[in-house]
């Protein structure tokens, strides 16, 4: 089923809001919302009564850059000018009613508006003493679901978040509906991909540094810098958030930033350096019904079904003149855990960086660590 349009939702959110449509008069039955503009006064929906107080608002899709938007939307509303209704309550709640709140329009494509100015607009002289009118604008920002390829460092840093605070919603992980409200006790987590660049590479692995930016929405000032400080706290202690494919991703230039704008530049930033591997490792060929481990009773597996010699088994051969046993990268990668505590991955970057197909479980054990202890820079 095709979703609403940014107009459409954007509608739906004022006529749903009760505490601004108790305020607003009736048109046809329905509250005074209307887009781009509304009834004349003679129309039947107005049914011989007041057309005011009423709430007109215009979508501009134009991006302004330098205001870091994808559009903006104007609110004008109309009072009439009595002691009974003030014009400040109701552009008050026209405020609430976007504060912290997530439009999904058709495409799937999610929007949040950031309250820019209210000004009064003029009106004609021989309504001046009747009516009073302001123009609310707000800045219209695109929160785009940043899926990249795997690995992805954006959705690896919101699982590792939604982790920590499972109660709250994360964009890309959870699942949104056509209007979503951030509030104190469930937040709306929003991660995002600033810049990606290749740190250095070698033979095997390109080492990329992405740097993220991190949105935390909440109507409570307090509550945003409570959870900010807990994340960059917990991301300091654990020094890396492993990804989608298990691979790990060091977390650099970690910091918080408690006044920069939460919805439009986010209070965490870091960079994650990540490894791309260039070449993807082959599955594991069994040539021998039943044989499905590396190590049976003490021994080691090949990929003949065989089994091979214990470390002190091979040693003692060693001492006897016989040579150790040989694996391939395939055998010591499927079985990575249970041999060298280490993942598959970092099994066959390390013996490919040397060049080695196969070798012995003390040299591929020699190698493998000698790999995991290097500093990455």
């Amino acid at each position: 089923m095709q979703g609403m349009n940014l107009a459409e939702l954007t509608y739906k959110r004022f006529a749903g809001t009760d505490n601004l449509t108790k305020h607003l008069a009736e048109y046809a039955g329905h509250p005074a919302v209307f887009s781009p503009e509304p009834p004349e006064d003679g129309q039947d929906g107005w049914d011989g009564k007041t057309q005011y107080p009423a709430v007109v608002f215009h979508i501009d899709m134009q991006a302004n850059e330098e205001r870091n938007s994808s559009g903006t939307l104007t609110v004008s509303l109309v009072c009439p000018n009595t002691d009974k209704i003030s014009p400040e309550n109701i552009e008050a709640e026209i405020r609430m009613c976007l504060r912290d709140v997530l439009l999904k329009a058709d495409g799937g494509i999610l929007y949040a508006f950031a309250w820019a100015s209210t000004e009064a607009f003029s009106l004609p002289e021989e309504k001046k003493d009747l009516l009073l009118g302001c123009d609310i604008s707000f800045d219209i920002l695109e929160y785009a679901i940043q899926e990249t390829t795997d690995p992805d460092p954006v959705m690896a840093a919101g699982r590792y978040i939604k982790g920590l605070y499972p109660e709250c919603i994360v964009i890309g992980v959870d699942q949104l509906g056509e209007i979503t409200e951030a509030s104190d006790d469930v937040p709306v987590i929003y991660c995002r991909l600033v810049s990606l660049e290749k740190a250095e590479e070698t033979n095997t692995v390109a080492w990329m540094d992405g740097r993220l930016a991190v949105h935390i929405l909440c109507p409570d000032a307090g509550v945003r810098t409570k959870i900010a400080a807990a994340v960059v706290n917990r991301m300091s202690l654990d020094g890396e958030i492993i990804m989608l494919d298990k691979s790990p991703m060091a977390v650099k230039r970690l910091q918080a930033n408690y006044k920069s704008d939460y919805l439009k530049d986010g209070q965490i930033f870091f960079t994650g350096h990540y490894g791309l591997l260039r070449y993807k490792p082959k599955g594991h060929a069994i040539k021998q019904a039943g044989c499905s481990t590396m190590e049976t009773g003490g021994g080691i597996v090949s990929k003949a079904g065989t089994e091979k010699k214990t470390d002190g088994q091979a040693k003692v051969a060693a001492d006897a003149g016989q040579k150790e046993d040989v694996y391939t990268i395939e055998e010591f990668a499927a079985n990575a855990e249970v041999l060298f505590h280490t993942r598959p991955e970092c099994v066959i970057a390390a013996l490919r960086e040397r060049g080695i197909a196969e070798c012995g479980k003390a040299q591929a054990e020699k190698i493998v660590n000698a790999f995991n202890k290097r500093e990455v820079k």
